[in-house]
């Protein structure tokens, strides 16, 4: 290979990505928009490559385009920097992420301070905005099943494809042709799914 994974090798070997990579594919050419609860370290050198290609950033719980934590602002970022240093990260020596050639998107829709369904409203205004952007790709890890009083939860029979509002918005996202990826990995948690 030439391309050093220092110690994201393993992570990346398990899903093929260094194969992916020297066969040209880097995420070059593609635009990415990550939907997530904000984005507190920008400044970390493993985004210099993805700021050097142009970011385009709105934050959809405050309403303006700092998705970065500060005082006075609703959420907090730490996820989202996580997330999208695992998808477009690149340091060589030490991260190499799948898509670390790709143009970024960043949208804060995620509000950490409570859970409303006005959260999936900024999901699908984000969506709306990556589309309008170009966007090929909708990456999220985030999810809603269980929501402040007094608005009601999902139950597990109403995640059927057609009654959350996320899940229209992304069928309708893909109709467009745009890749949706939603990341439900923590999910293992929840009391009703341990039954």
């Amino acid at each position: 290979e030439d391309i050093n994974y220092g110690l994201s090798f393993v992570q990346s070997d398990i899903i093929n990505v260094p194969h992916a990579h020297s066969s040209g594919y880097t995420g070059e050419g593609i635009i990415i928009a990550n939907f997530d609860a904000g984005f507190d370290n920008l400044e970390h050198y493993c985004f210099n490559l993805m700021k050097t290609k142009g970011l385009r950033t709105y934050d959809f719980v405050n309403g303006d385009t700092i998705v970065a934590n500060g005082e006075g602002r609703i959420g907090e970022g730490s996820h989202g920097t996580l997330t999208l240093s695992l998808v477009g990260g690149y340091s060589p020596d030490s991260l190499v992420s799948p898509a670390y050639n790709s143009t970024f998107i960043l949208a804060k829709t995620e509000n950490t301070e409570s859970e409303t369904p006005l959260e999936e409203d900024n999901w699908i205004a984000a969506a709306e905005w990556a589309d309008s952007l170009g966007a090929d790709v909708i990456t999220c890890s985030l999810g809603y099943t269980n929501f402040d009083p007094p608005y009601p939860d999902y139950t597990w029979q109403s995640m059927n494809g057609s009654t959350a509002r996320i899940t229209i918005a992304a069928d309708i996202a893909v109709s467009k042709g745009i890749v949706v990826v939603i990341s439900s990995g923590n999910a293992f948690s929840h009391p009703t799914r341990n039954t």
